[in-house]
């Protein structure tokens, strides 16, 4: 599956200039360099903790798609999403 050249393999890097933390099952993000910042919630920070860890979006939606009970589809939908809009941000670097 590919949605916006995001592959089911894809394994991502993060940038310096990133801050992280998280509180009570909810993570901020911070670009140190531009200021912007995103909040994910719990399900959104479990899943950045996984790509942290170098697991591959099929291992991603495969986990929260168990844990959660949700399609793998939608999450799938979801996933791509949510690391298309961070990798815009520079929060995250596209890997392969």
């Amino acid at each position: 599956m590919v949605i916006d050249s995001i592959t089911a393999d894809a394994v991502h890097h993060f940038p310096p200039q990133l801050l992280e933390s998280t509180f009570d099952q909810e993570t901020v993000l911070l670009n140190l360099d531009n200021g912007v910042y995103y909040t994910l919630n719990r399900v959104g920070t479990a899943a950045w903790q996984m790509l942290k860890s170098g697991r591959t979006h099929r291992d991603v939606i495969a986990d929260l798609g168990s844990r959660y009970h949700v399609d793998e589809a939608v999450l799938h939908r979801d996933l791509c999403s949510l690391t298309k809009k961070l990798i815009d941000e520079g929060l995250l670097r596209q890997g392969r």
